[in-house]
């Protein structure tokens, strides 16, 4: 379940990757005032505003005239997929980028309701969910949905059994973080001894 959930933020981010090419052009953006993002999100710290005739319209706070932040696809995707952890002016950027980019508003209400299907454990609203992402038309969660249809059944599996694979996933975390502090100096006899001493 934990993977689901970030396999369908990494569809985010690579949505938003493209869109933030996309919305150069469709808004007035200041040039990036430091070094590139190191995922080389070419407008990740630009200033954003609205063109002219896209100002007069107002939010449900006030007018978004000012200048905003266009964040990394990254950090947009985490905006995407965590409103109610969102401030203000992150709760702005969001709804500009939901005007500006209709994919953008799709994909993150077919996000959204993905992730609570997944932590609602609710398997009977897969099949519907599928659908409704092939039907989108939108590129990468298209990709994503035909990736899920293929191994359907383990997806399944993990919205019907209360069964996690968390203790698995640590237990391998651990030992990767002992051998990096080895620094590839170690052979299997030493990695053996320091797992089993630290545990």
């Amino acid at each position: 379940r934990f993977h689901l959930v970030r396999n369908v933020r990494d569809v985010l981010c690579q949505l938003m990757m493209r869109q933030n090419r996309l919305l150069r052009s469709r808004t007035l953006a200041a040039p990036p005032s430091s070094a590139p993002s190191p995922e080389n999100d070419a407008y990740a710290g630009c200033r954003l505003r609205l063109l002219p005739h896209l100002e007069g319209k107002k939010s449900g706070r006030r007018k978004l005239t000012s200048q905003l932040r266009l964040p990394s696809a990254q950090e947009s995707s985490w905006m995407l997929l965590r409103p109610e952890k969102l401030k203000d002016e992150e709760k702005e950027v969001v709804e500009l980028l939901r005007r500006l980019a209709p994919e953008v508003a799709r994909a993150r209400e077919l996000a959204l309701n993905f992730v609570g299907m997944i932590r609602g454990r609710r398997p009977d609203e897969l099949r519907r969910w599928l659908i409704d992402a092939l039907r989108s038309e939108i590129p990468e969660l298209v990709s994503f949905a035909n990736g899920l249809t293929d191994d359907v059944s383990a997806v399944k599996a993990a919205l019907e059994y209360e069964w996690s694979q968390g203790q698995v996933e640590g237990q391998v975390h651990r030992l990767k973080m002992i051998k990096r502090q080895m620094y590839g100096r170690g052979k299997l006899d030493l990695l053996r001894a320091r797992v089993l001493y630290a545990a």
